[in-house]
């Protein structure tokens, strides 16, 4: 454990924050990879406990979460209505896409409903 402590873990954090430009989730993401690595040290070097519990007490730097927006009716009938694309021999529609998605989300909760959705997207030939 020689060479990592508090502060020099401290160090790294500020480093890439200021240095690298990295924005503060992806700082918050390497130290939970550290704390990760130290709760892995506490549990086997107990010679390292008073590191690892100092390292373990770094908060987190609180950052802003992004609002997750969801489309309104107006702007599904477009995406609906949007123009047939030719991709090769493909033609690949978005209502197809939108409703494969769906498809798979559907099957992830319950097989039957995927089934129902996928019904949907047979067309007569």
């Amino acid at each position: 454990m020689v060479g990592l402590s508090q502060d020099s873990i401290l160090a790294f954090l500020d480093h890439i924050e200021r240095q690298r430009a990295n924005c503060i989730r992806s700082r918050n993401a390497r130290l939970a990879a550290v704390r990760s690595f130290f709760r892995f040290v506490q549990m086997r070097e107990p010679a390292a406990l008073a590191v690892a519990s100092r390292v373990l007490a770094i908060p987190v730097k609180r950052t802003e979460r992004k609002l997750v927006g969801y489309l309104t009716r107006p702007e599904i009938d477009a995406v609906l209505l949007a123009p047939i694309e030719r991709i090769g021999m493909v033609v690949a529609t978005t209502p197809c896409c939108s409703l494969c998605t769906t498809a798979a989300l559907a099957f992830l909760r319950s097989p039957r409903s995927a089934v129902v959705i996928l019904s949907l997207m047979r067309r007569p030939r």
